[in-house]
């Protein structure tokens, strides 16, 4: 695999840089700390709260809190013992990590092609929905997002090197393997691709063995090192975790479905406009004519033609032949289904940008022109992410904090209360009782854990708790549904004062009426 020509970063293409990891970075950081926590980021507050990395990973795994490997989890726990837990500071990390991911897209494209691509692709990286919502998420996705572009970006140079049978540096091997056991170790979808790296490049390292034992004993150490995480995992009944884990959030589709229509839109997730997704069909078919041309007419190609052809080739494949094989495994296991959701094709996005971006870049056209189509796709996501989505100016998450707000604010003239949680864990509210320096907390949750983790309604308790209590108001704080079983109950017993309403959530006052 030859070595892409680096043309030196001018003064300009430095300055545009510059411009769109500033872009990336205030779309990122702006409202960072205003949305409320949501359910899943509680999951990850309440994880890495625990007291020592040992119960973070142990307590966390078998206690059915997360199913995640403990790689994010562990950094939380730091940022939370030593910085703070605020929404901002929680938030932080993924922030950074997806403001780095901007840049070693950048890397990525300058690699692979030229500084040209890589400066499409990431100003698409910078205002893209999916990357900018996990970068302001207490959630490990933005951080895969990251270690999964560095592990590609060292794999590739190593697969370079390999391919010219020379021996990769030490510096570059401690590189892949640091970010390929660090991917692994934050999500299972990582140590999938750092699986698929190490078959590739132990296969095309074979017949040339000045590169092959060096990248075999590479690979051994990254399996090895993951292996206590297997033996953890192992112990928990990971199957029966797997079926939950993956039968939340998936899309239930016929397989030929998938390929044919929702794969390329949730694939790059281009800020709901599915004009753009036969924008990007349209710029691949004009790719691949712009190829076969060449393959027809050699006078024609120019000197960077072959690097740039093993490029797509590779990112081309990179993209298709994880989900094959994961359709493989599925129909193996006779599920008609597979995880095709935004976070997970999080780790797509940055090749697919890159495939966009060289098809820009091969246009037929004048430079000026293929800058105006850049620019116009660019403002098209921003009109996209700021008017249609609103991103910034509707609520996101589930409204726990403007809950809890709004309890604190009529404490004073609803004292003699208690409170109930119903739909969720009590952490969703105290935790912004805690922080407003409220003295009272959920007095009761409505739903209890079953043995696998699930939450489950607890309505009779709930009843017999409200009536012991024997106090003049009930706050009713729910999460998603309230149940008609216990509005019947409350209405028999209690009149409603008032209600609100908010995004997948609402808090319900009522009044005792023998008073």
């Amino acid at each position: 695999m030859e070595e892409a020509k680096n043309y030196p970063l001018n003064k300009k293409a430095l300055f545009i840089l510059i411009l769109i990891l500033v872009l990336g970075s205030f779309l990122r950081l702006y409202n960072l700390g205003k949305e409320s926590l949501w359910c899943d980021e509680f999951l990850s507050l309440g994880v890495s709260s625990f007291s020592n990395i040992s119960d973070v990973i142990f307590k966390n795994f078998y206690g059915h809190v997360d199913v995640f490997p403990p790689a994010y989890q562990i950094l939380l726990h730091f940022v939370v013992k030593y910085i703070g837990n605020s929404e901002f500071i929680l938030r932080l990390p993924s922030c950074i990590f997806g403001i780095l991911s901007v840049y070693i897209t950048f890397l990525l494209g300058r690699c692979l092609y030229t500084y040209r691509e890589g400066l499409i692709a990431a100003s698409f990286m910078a205002v893209l929905h999916v990357p900018i919502q996990y970068s302001q998420e207490v959630r490990p996705y933005s951080m895969l997002l990251f270690f999964s572009l560095l592990s590609i970006y060292f794999w590739v140079k190593l697969l370079r090197i390999v391919g010219n049978n020379q021996t990769p540096s030490c510096c570059l091997l401690f590189g892949y393997i640091t970010s390929a056991i660090l991917v692994s170790y934050t999500h299972y979808f990582g140590f999938y691709f750092v699986a698929l790296q190490g078959l590739t490049l132990v296969l095309f390292s074979f017949c040339r063995l000045k590169a092959f034992w060096s990248i075999f004993l590479s690979y051994s150490f990254i399996f090895i090192s993951y292996m206590p995480w297997v033996f953890v995992a192992s112990r928990r009944h990971f199957v029966q975790v797997s079926k939950i884990w993956n039968n939340t959030g998936i899309l239930n589709h016929k397989i030929s479905f998938i390929l044919l229509d929702l794969y390329p839109y949730f694939l790059l997730q281009l800020n709901g406009a599915l004009v753009l997704k036969w924008f990007i069909i349209f710029m691949y078919i004009i790719l691949f004519f712009r190829y076969l041309y060449y393959v027809f007419n050699p006078k024609s190609r120019n000197s960077s033609y072959h690097t740039n052809l093993i490029s797509t080739l590779m990112l081309t494949t990179w993209i298709i032949a994880p989900l094959i094989i994961w359709l493989l495994i599925s129909m193996l296991r006779d599920e008609m289904q597979i995880a095709v959701t935004q976070r997970n094709l999080i780790i797509y996005l940055p090749l697919v940008c890159l495939l966009v971006a060289h098809s820009i870049t091969q246009l037929p056209i004048k430079v000026y022109k293929k800058i105006l189509i850049t620019l116009g796709v660019l403002s098209f996501l921003l009109y996209r992410l700021i008017f249609t989505f609103e991103y910034y100016s509707s609520p996101r998450n589930q409204q726990f904090k403007e809950i809890a707000e709004e309890i604190i604010a009529n404490d004073s003239k609803y004292s003699d209360s208690v409170i109930i949680g119903w739909g969720g864990i009590p952490i969703f509210f105290n935790y912004y009782f805690e922080k407003n320096k409220f003295n009272k907390r959920i007095d009761f949750s409505g739903y209890r854990k079953d043995n696998m983790g699930c939450l489950l309604p607890n309505l009779n308790n709930v009843k017999k708790f409200i009536t012991a209590a024997n106090k003049r108001y009930v706050w009713v704080c729910i999460y998603k549904q309230f149940d008609l079983p216990l509005q019947n109950f409350l209405k028999e017993n209690y009149k409603l004062v008032n209600r609100k309403f908010f995004n997948e959530s609402s808090v319900w006052l009522f009044e005792k009426k023998d008073i």
